[in-house]
């Protein structure tokens, strides 16, 4: 995440807002819920806590060569 980011250049919610929207969800549509494209800011790509925190929640973090079926 980017702090203190201009939402108008950055026009999308952050994953901690994302994850608020999504609260709702059942573990089984959570679970079909992949995070991608991250910035090199991010720490998801790097601390293992957090993305600890993310997949206890239900979530997915796509990685290199995921594929999905449509």
């Amino acid at each position: 995440e980017i702090p203190d980011r201009d939402f108008k250049t950055i026009p999308h919610p952050s994953i901690k807002e994302t994850l608020k929207l999504l609260d709702d969800l059942n573990e089984t549509e959570k679970n079909k819920i992949y995070f991608t494209h991250f910035n090199h800011t991010n720490n998801l790509l790097y601390d293992l806590n957090a993305q600890k925190l993310l997949h206890r929640a239900k979530f997915n973090i796509a990685v290199e060569n995921t594929e999905f079926d449509l």
